[in-house]
């Protein structure tokens, strides 16, 4: 992957636009190491993409490809800095 705006790809640049300040608020909940806040991060992402109505659609399908090539490692150490 090529690096985007400072982030290692644009899906990783996009969900940390859209969701750090969410990601900040999980981060600081409790100590955390990096690899348990990536993974917490992650299925609360998937969770909130979850709540769609059943049968899924299109956009859903095309957001979980997308979310497949996200560094959930490197947003979460973005989460944990002050």
């Amino acid at each position: 992957m090529s690096d985007y705006n400072g982030w290692k790809n644009k899906e990783t640049w996009c969900v940390g636009l859209w969701l750090m300040d969410w990601f900040r608020d999980i981060a600081n909940e409790k100590e955390w190491d990096e690899e348990s806040l990536a993974q917490a991060l992650e299925d609360a992402t998937w969770d909130h993409l979850n709540e769609v109505p059943e049968g899924g659609s299109l956009l859903l399908d095309m957001v979980t490809t997308y979310m497949h090539d996200v560094d959930w490692n490197e947003l979460a150490r973005a989460a944990s800095e002050d």
